[in-house]
C-alpha cells in the first residue's frame, strides 16, 4: 500500500526560466537502478508548491539580479521564512509545528491506541492459536496506516527518498503479517469445520488481502520497472493511481478491522468498544485532514 509524496499536475508550468535549474528525469534509465526509483518519485512530486523548487527559483533570481539591495531583501525573506515556526525532528526530516504535523500526531495516537487495545484484549483472554489473527492483523493496520502517513506530506528531495524507503519497508512488513494472520483464521475454521469467508468480516477481509497483493505488485513495478508503463508522464499518472488506490485500500482494511471487532467473540469479552471508536475517529480526521485531493486526481 504504498500507500498515504504529493503529486502536482505535471502540466503546470513552473516559474519562468528557473525551471532550467531543475533536473529533468527520464524513464530511459535502467529499471533495476535505485536511482530510477528516486527519479520517478521526485519527478512525480514536482510542482509550484514544492519548497525545493521555490528555493532553487529564489536562488536563481538572486544570482541573475544585479541589484544588491534586492538580493539582500530576497535573502532576508528566505532567512525569515526558514526560521519561522518550530522545527521538530522526525524520521524523514525536520517538520514544522503546523496543522499537518498535529494531524499526523492525531493519526499516530489513534493507531497506537487501537492496536494497543487489540493486543491488550488478545493477551487477556484464554490463549488459542486464533489469537494470532487479531494480533497480526493489528500489525497490518499499523504498518499500512503509517505507510501512508510517512509519505503523505514529504516535500524536499531527501524527505521523499527517506519517506519512500520507510513506506516500502512498512509494506514489506505487512506482507507476512497479512498472509499469516489470514492463514491462522482459515486454519482454525477448517479445524472446527466452520465455513470460511462467509461473514461480512470474512468477505471484506478476503477482498482486502487480494487488493493488497495487487497494490504491492503495482507499487514495486512503479519503483523498479517504470519502463513497462511507457513514458515518464504515463508513469506519473500510474503513480497517482497507485496513491489513490492506496487510500481506497486503507479504507477497506479498516472496514475489515471494524467488522472484526464487532464479532460475538470480542463483543462478549470486551466492553470498552468506545476506545476503538475514539481511535478510529482520530485516524479518520488525521488521514483525510492531511489529504490533498488534487494530488490524487487522475482525470
Amino acid at each position: 500500500m504504498i500507500l498515504e509524496s504529493e503529486i502536482q499536475d505535471v502540466h503546470t508550468p513552473l516559474i519562468d526560466d528557473s525551471s532550467k535549474s531543475i533536473p529533468q528525469y527520464h524513464s530511459t534509465s535502467s529499471p533495476s537502478s535505485i536511482n530510477n526509483l528516486n527519479n520517478i518519485i521526485i519527478s512525480c512530486d514536482l510542482g509550484p508548491d514544492n519548497r525545493d523548487i521555490k528555493d532553487n527559483n529564489n536562488n536563481n533570481n538572486n544570482n541573475n539580479n544585479n541589484n544588491n539591495n534586492n538580493n539582500n531583501h530576497h535573502h532576508s525573506d528566505n532567512v525569515s521564512k526558514s526560521q519561522s515556526g518550530i522545527a521538530i525532528p522526525t524520521l524523514i526530516g525536520p517538520a514544522r509545528l503546523d496543522t499537518s504535523f498535529l494531524l499526523s500526531l492525531l493519526v499516530n495516537f489513534g493507531v497506537l491506541l487501537f492496536v494497543g487495545n487489540t493486543i491488550y484484549f488478545a493477551l487477556n483472554v484464554r490463549y488459542s492459536i486464533f489469537l494470532w489473527h487479531p494480533i497480526l492483523m493489528s500489525v497490518v493496520t499499523f504498518t499500512t496506516t503509517e505507510g501512508i502517513i510517512v509519505i503523505q506530506k514529504v516535500v524536499k528531495k531527501n524527505e521523499k527518498i527517506k519517506g519512500l524507503s520507510y513506506h516500502k519497508w512498512l509494506q514489506i512488513i505487512s506482507i507476512p503479517a497479512f498472509i499469516i494472520g489470514t492463514s491462522v483464521s482459515s486454519y482454525v475454521k477448517i479445524l472446527l469445520s466452520v465455513p470460511n469467508f462467509t461473514t461480512l468480516h470474512g468477505i471484506i477481509g478476503l477482498i482486502s488481502i487480494i487488493l493488497f497483493i495487487i497494490q504491492i505488485i503495482y507499487g514495486f513495478a512503479i519503483i523498479y520497472f517504470p519502463n513497462i508503463f511507457g513514458r515518464l508522464s504515463t508513469t506519473k499518472k500510474t503513480y497517482k493511481i497507485h496513491r489513490l488506490f492506496g487510500y481506497v485500500l486503507l479504507f477497506i482494511i479498516w472496514m475489515s478491522t471494524i467488522t472484526g471487532i464487532q464479532t460475538s467473540l470480542i463483543q462478549g469479552m470486551f466492553s470498552l468498544g468506545w476506545i476503538w471508536i475514539s481511535s478510529l475517529i482520530m485516524i479518520l480526521i488525521g488521514i483525510f485532514g492531511r489529504t490533498k485531493l488534487n494530488k490524487i486526481k487522475i482525470w
